[in-house]
């Protein structure tokens, strides 16, 4: 005994089910251009209305971001009107399929599902030594243990390392704590977590290396520097072994760094241009070495073990910086 049919449309053939799928592409992608012109409108109407409407202002770089955000939806909303049914349907199966591998590959991975420890760890480190500053001041933190760099050439190297724990407010510390949130899961997650402080400290290295060469008068601090080294790292990665690192991460990870260097080009925020390249070269260095071979596999090449105990003297030595940071503050 059969029960009553279900109600359902007729199948449609399969050619005639690509167009109906490609018109809902379309105009859901319209839809988010749509959302993204307005809002490109409306920062642009705040930015005006501002009392000092300039290209260094808060609002142009709010506005900048919808713009760019406009042209990628107005970018994915050409394609879907442009290609044909069967070409856009092949490059949306392409894209599930990678995701799908790379998924695959992560639950293969031990690490992909363990918390973040050196991230959370890193982050705790930087809020304990701005408590510490706010114990002090903030401007005489800086003197203690800041990158001033006339003390590091008359023989305070360690500020090369301090200036690195030290933050101008609770906003500067705000920012960097999470963008570091973000990016450290990110390569805790896809690669071996020791990775983390080993390239932390290269970024650190690097951005204190530049801004003393080539800004050697304006003291500076913060971990901007450090975390866009990660940054840089993770593009290189990206680029040379997209499989290690979910799809798509490439282009988002470089327009970081490209708006980071455009809010500290046009002065919005006071930023160490200089330790901000340097954080970024000595990152993907360290990628290109690490990963620059495509067939390089998720340990990075060489031995793990290596890597490994390279990891865990960068952690060790960061902490030790961070312990005398504190203590030069007490």
């Amino acid at each position: 005994m059969t029960g009553p049919e279900t109600p359902h449309e007729p199948l449609l053939p399969p050619d005639e089910r690509l167009v109906v799928w490609r018109a809902q592409v379309v105009r859901a992608t319209g839809r988010r251009a749509a959302w993204s012109a307005a809002a490109l409108a409306g920062s642009v109407a705040l930015w005006r209305l501002a009392t000092d409407p300039d290209l260094r202002s808060l609002g142009f770089i709010v506005a900048l971001t919808a713009a760019i955000s406009l042209w990628n939806s107005a970018a994915a909303w050409r394609t879907a009107r442009a290609r044909p049914a069967a070409e856009l349907a092949a490059a949306a199966r392409e894209a599930h399929a990678a995701y799908e591998a790379h998924d695959a590959r992560q639950r293969e991975v031990p690490y992909a599902t363990r918390p973040a420890r050196f991230t959370y760890l890193l982050c705790a480190v930087l809020a304990v030594v701005c408590l510490l500053q706010f114990r002090v001041g903030i401007d005489q933190s800086v003197e203690l243990a800041g990158l001033i760099k006339p003390a590091v050439r008359d023989g305070e190297w360690w500020r090369m390392f301090s200036g690195a724990f030290l933050h101008a407010g609770l906003l500067h510390l705000g920012m960097n704590a999470s963008a570091l949130y973000v990016v450290g899961r990110l390569m805790e997650t896809h690669l071996p977590p020791l990775r983390l402080p080993l390239v932390y400290l290269a970024g650190l290295l690097g951005c204190s290396a530049a801004s003393l060469v080539f800004s050697p008068d304006a003291p500076s601090v913060g971990a901007s520097g450090a975390i866009i080294g990660m940054i840089g790292f993770l593009w290189v990665v990206a680029q040379r072994n997209p499989r290690l690192l979910p799809p798509g991460l490439a282009s988002g990870l470089g327009m970081s760094i490209v708006l980071t260097g455009f809010l500290g080009v046009s002065g919005v925020m006071a930023i160490d241009n200089a330790g901000h390249a340097g954080g970024t070269v000595a990152g993907a260095l360290l990628g290109a070495l690490l990963y620059g071979r495509r067939d390089a596999d998720v340990r990075g090449g060489g031995s793990a073990a290596v890597l490994d105990l390279l990891g865990w003297a960068s952690l060790v030595v960061l902490l030790v910086a961070a312990a005398f940071t504190g203590w030069q503050l007490i």
